[in-house]
């Protein structure tokens, strides 16, 4: 899961979705959900690019 002040990213292997979750309120909201090419259950890391932001961490993980 990535957090940031207003947006939360989640995952769960095998179904093949990231779902985009507004927790900017008290009653959190899903924004939009993105159906992938794999179904995400091999594991590994997502990574998370808003357009609008410089990104500050470039290291390879």
């Amino acid at each position: 899961m990535r957090c940031s002040t207003r947006l939360s990213t989640r995952t769960r292997g095998g179904e093949g979705q990231i779902t985009q979750i507004d927790t900017s309120s008290s009653k959190p909201s899903v924004t939009r959900t993105i159906t992938v090419p794999s179904d995400l259950s091999d594991g590994g890391y997502l990574t998370t690019v808003d357009s609008s932001v410089k990104p500050y961490d470039l290291s390879s993980r």
